[in-house]
Order: structure tokens, then sequence, then C-alpha cells
């Protein structure tokens, strides 16, 4: 059996919409100060922080895959300018808050710029996505202790079950804030597929608590962001696996890979479209080109420390901006094609680890 090493590796497709977001870099952590942090928990009756900033992100930063197997749309954008697709919304709001893409480009362009002769090399922009990339985990692992503290009420160092519990069934509206703690105890009473929904959160929970004693902080970390572990992104892959394999031999096929989910996609073209993004996301999982994706091969394209998809999104933006040919771009080429930055819904995304877990 192969290997698996979370290295340094990053892959092209969609990766200019992606690596653009990534070079301009972003603050997306969850700002959470201890000063309201230590005073909620002098009140353990009460619950501490939003519960919907507890619950476990579906979406993962700089991950090319989401946690239930989806395509991350966004890829591109997080790894080449450093930001969300949500942070390209026309709203005045948020314009005035993030800036516009052609700012967010400026800014990509003369951070990656090193030399500063007006042009980016290859080695620039690879060097860029991979600091996005790091910044993004980094942003992750900040946001994820600033929220262990106010989920651990007793302070004992452990986020055990129970104490989460009342969080998730608040971020999924099973029960309100006021009278989450008293409903959690009575598990009995919830309907069938509420209970199955607690049960699988459950089992990812204990997967994270590898001694069972609770989750203490690195624990804590893996299990809101799989990419902070080996053990999460492995249960990661064995996630994607189960949801996809029809026949339970432990691989899937393009087949089983591109089929379409109930109730995703109302029209022809859209469905076309959907199936051809996930066929070639396939094709860049299946590294050996067997047709088959296995276990390995899905960790593989999951780790966001694998710098083939910086070589992959390198390759894309250059194929797509560097109108002279000459294997640099400048600023121009690049604010040519900004548009492009948000027409990547189905430009090919290049695989990544962020999902739910």
């Amino acid at each position: 059996m192969r290997t698996v090493s979370i290295g340094f590796c990053i892959e092209p497709h969609a990766m200019f919409t992606i690596v653009l977001i990534y070079l301009a870099g972003s603050s997306l952590a969850l700002p959470i100060s201890e000063k309201n942090v230590h005073a909620t928990i002098e009140k353990p009756a009460k619950i501490a922080v939003d519960a919907k900033l507890v619950e476990r992100p579906d979406h993962l930063e700089a991950i090319p895959l989401e946690r239930d197997g989806d395509v991350n749309r966004n890829f591109v954008h997080e790894v080449l300018l450093g930001e969300d697709n949500n942070d390209f919304k026309s709203s005045t709001a948020e314009d005035k808050k993030h800036g516009s893409l052609t700012d967010l480009i400026k800014k990509m362009f003369a951070s990656a710029d090193k030399n500063k002769d007006g042009k980016l090399s290859r080695s620039e922009l690879m060097e860029q996505i991979v600091s996005n990339v790091l910044k993004h985990l980094d942003e992750g692992e900040t946001e994820a202790k600033s929220l262990f503290s106010a989920v651990d009420e007793n302070q004992d160092g452990k986020v055990n079950w129970d104490e989460y519990k009342v969080y998730f069934m608040i971020a999924k509206r099973i029960v309100d804030a006021d009278h989450a703690r008293e409903h959690s105890e009575h598990m009995q009473n919830l309907g069938k597929e509420t209970r199955l929904m607690m049960q699988d959160e459950e089992e990812a929970f204990n997967d994270a608590d590898k001694n069972s004693d609770g989750l203490d902080e690195r624990e804590w970390i893996g299990f809101r962001h799989p990419e902070h572990s080996d053990s999460m992104l492995t249960s990661m892959a064995d996630e994607i696996i189960k949801s996809f394999d029809k026949n339970d031999d432990g691989v899937l096929t393009k087949s089983e890979f591109a089929q379409l989910p109930p109730g995703e996609v109302d029209d022809a073209s859209m469905e076309k479209e959907y199936l051809k993004e996930r066929e070639e996301e396939f094709d860049q999982i299946d590294a050996d080109h067997d047709g088959k994706a296995t276990r390995e091969e899905i960790l593989h394209f999951l780790n966001p420390r694998n710098e083939r998809h910086a070589t992959n999104e390198v390759q894309e933006i250059m194929s797509i901006a560097d109108d002279n040919r000459d294997d640099h771009l400048t600023l121009e080429e690049l604010l040519a094609k900004k548009d492009l930055l948000d027409q990547t819904g189905f430009v090919r995304p290049v695989a990544r680890l962020h999902d739910d877990l």
C-alpha cells in the first residue's frame, strides 16, 4: 500500500479563480474576544457563543472537496486571492468591507511580485498560492482555539459530547437556546431523521476523540478542521467513499463519483455541466488512471498541503491570462481576465479537503 504523506502540493484546473483569491489573502477567522468568552463561561447555564459558530463548517477553505464529497466551487478563489466567493457579492456593504475584485487582484499582485519587476513568474505565483493555503490553515486553527474555550464550559481542558451536543442541536434548530440543555437529555423524543443526524455527528466526534476522554484542544481543531489532522483527513476520505460507493467494494468508479444528487440540478444543461465537472474532478483524484479512486488517492487529493494543487493552479492561471505567452503575468493581463474570477462555478475545481467532519 502506498504511504500518503501530508506534504506540500497544489493543482491546476480551475486554478485561475482560486489562485487569485489566495494571492490576495484574507482574514476569515471568526473573531471571538476572550473577554466575551470568559464572561459567558462564568454562567454555564447560558449559551456562551452563537451555536452556528460552533457547528462544524461543511465548507473547508482551500480544499477541493467539501466534507460531503461535493466540489468546492470556491477553491480557485480561495487559493488565488485568499478570499471566498461570498466576498465578491455585489452589495455595497460587501464592497466596502472587502474592496472590489480589482482591488483584490492588485493587492495579490503586489504581494506576489517579490522582485518588483512588474510581472509574476510561475515561481512567484506558486509561492503566493502556498502562502495563501497556509494562511487559511492558520486562520482555521485560530478560530477553533477561540471556540474551544467557550464550548468547554467546565473549563477542564476538554470538550465532551454533552457540551458540544447542546450547540449542535441549537445550530441545527432541533431545539432553541433557552431549552437546549433540558431537551438534549431526551433523545428518544426526537424524530428518526434527527436521531440519525445526531448519531452521525456523535460518531464523527468520537472519531476525533482518540482516547475517549473528550476532545482536547488539538483533537478539537482536527474535529472542526480535518485538514490539520492526518487521522481526520483519513476519516473524511472514508466518509466520501461510504457516500458514493454503491457496490461496497471500497473504491469509487467515475460513474459512482459523478452520480447526480437528487434535487441538486433542475435543468438538462446544468445536469450535463454538473456531471462533466464531477468527471473532471474524478480524473484528478484517479492518479494512476486505472478508472478507480482508492482511499489513498482520495486522501492525497484532499490534502491541502499537496503541492500538486498549487502547480496545477499556476498552469491554469497561465493558460488563461498569459496572453503574450512569455510565461509571466502582468497586472494588466490579470485585470483583463478578472471577470473569469466570478465565473468559476463550473471551471474544473482542484481537489481540496475542507468539509464538515
